[in-house]
């Protein structure tokens, strides 16, 4: 069988003029962003491409420096289908050095969701996104800054992409240790304390599961996620398997709702006397024998059910009163923490005067007299601006401070005093010579 020359197409693309294949970054957009980042869309090698890079007042801040090349360090070993690849970090004309990233094409979690969005598909992400974290933990690091917004959805939603680790670490990095993270995701651990805990990263999750609203059966697993950290799941391998229980027990009760349904469609199939032809009297009553089994299988679902609402109900009080009565306990030893730590903190002030000034070297009743009018002035004085300044605490604690670093006063003041009366005693001066000025 021949083919004409005239039978043969050729396909091809319609030119419309640039390579788009260039070695370097072109058409860069910059993304609008708050802080110090600098991030941009950007084409090369006919791929978009992702530059995050330092805005100008702090390109030449070493600290800054310090930080951009942790997060890259950290990126480049991430090798995770749900976690953004970085592919190098260069020197970009017009942005400084910058970090290159994979450009996912997709949405927040936020936009996604605001869509409306089936459980099935939230909860396919969900999963994605703690397979991530427990391969970021692994790995000994922690994101620190998990939220929605860092959580993107590629554009046909069935794909997570976590971004952003910025704030991420590791305890053998020595940059950047201060306490870090976005309010509303971040754990009220996480706000005070340097040290780094996979428990943080688990919060922030509970609080993205709680905006996904999973519904009434994943409940549960974010109260635990958001609880207080020593009744806080211990690793993101828990928080998972809990959502893949929760799934299948969901999956459980819809099967009994049907075959409860199908049951009871049949018996009443059996009993319609009017809408079948019933042969003899034997078939009416195995129709009336069905009729009863299902409806006594239809109570007894239906106690059972009532039964584990019940204890739902029960569990569920339970572990909000232990809630309640764990963050109060909380607050208050974290506010005894900030009250002793003003308290020691205003005592080596003082403590630093006397140090400081001498006074127990001096061996001469003059010279006594004269270190001890100031130094104890100068304690005073120390005492009173410190005690003044605690703006961090409220009423009622300021003046617990106050009141026990007055009597801290009274303990420094107090062996000096004895010193002072023990020259005078021996010189033999009067109390009256004394105040008078007669030496």
């Amino acid at each position: 069988m021949g083919m004409s020359g005239g039978d043969i197409s050729v396909s091809g693309f319609i030119p419309v003029g640039g390579d788009g294949v260039s070695n370097r970054f072109t058409d860069i957009q910059v993304l609008p962003t708050q802080g110090y980042s600098l991030v941009a869309k950007a084409k090369r090698y006919g791929r978009w491409w992702v530059l995050k890079g330092l805005k100008e007042p702090w390109r030449n801040d070493g600290a800054y420096v310090a930080m951009q090349r942790k997060e890259f360090d950290i990126l480049i070993q991430m090798q995770h289908p749900a976690i953004v690849a970085a592919v190098g970090m260069e020197d970009v004309p017009g942005m400084g050095v910058c970090i290159v990233t994979e450009w996912v094409d997709g949405t927040t979690l936020k936009q996604w969701l605001s869509a409306g969005r089936r459980l099935k598909d939230k909860l396919a992400i969900a999963l994605q996104v703690a397979d991530a974290l427990e391969y970021i933990h692994g790995r000994q690091t922690l994101h620190r800054d998990l939220k929605p917004s860092n959580i993107l959805v590629t554009r046909n939603g069935r794909y997570a992409k976590l971004i952003d680790f910025g704030l991420s670490d590791r305890d053998d990095y020595a940059v950047y240790k201060q306490p870090a993270g976005t309010e509303g995701y971040m754990s009220p651990e996480q706000s005070s304390s340097r040290v780094t805990d996979v428990r943080n990263d688990i919060y922030s999750f509970g609080c993205v599961l709680a905006d996904m609203k999973l519904g009434l059966a994943y409940c549960g697993v974010v109260r635990r996620c958001k609880a207080a950290a020593g009744r806080r799941y211990q690793s993101v391998t828990e928080v998972r398997r809990a959502l893949i229980r929760r799934s299948h027990a969901v999956r459980n009760i819809f099967a009994v709702v049907v075959v409860s349904a199908v049951l009871s469609s049949f018996g009443a199939l059996y009993v319609s006397r009017g809408s079948l032809v019933v042969e003899n009297e034997r078939t009416v009553a195995e129709a009336d024998s069905a009729r009863r089994e299902v409806i006594a299988l239809r109570s007894e679902l239906g106690k059972t059910a009532s039964a584990l609402k019940a204890e739902e109900r029960r569990n569920a009080e339970m572990r909000t009163a232990v809630d309640e009565t764990s963050s109060v306990l909380d607050v208050e030893k974290h506010r005894k923490a900030k009250i002793e730590a003003a308290i020691g903190e205003g005592r080596r002030r003082m403590h630093a005067v006397v140090g400081r000034s001498g006074i127990e070297d001096v061996t001469t009743y003059a010279e006594f007299r004269k270190a001890y009018d100031k130094v104890t002035a100068d304690v005073y004085y120390v005492f009173v601006d410190y005690a003044g300044g605690l703006d961090e605490l409220d009423d009622v604690d300021r003046e617990t401070v106050k009141h026990a670093l007055a009597s801290y006063y009274e303990e420094l003041v107090k062996p000096l005093q004895a010193k002072f009366l023990d020259f005078k005693d021996g010189r033999g001066v009067r109390d009256d010579e004394t105040a008078t000025g007669t030496e």
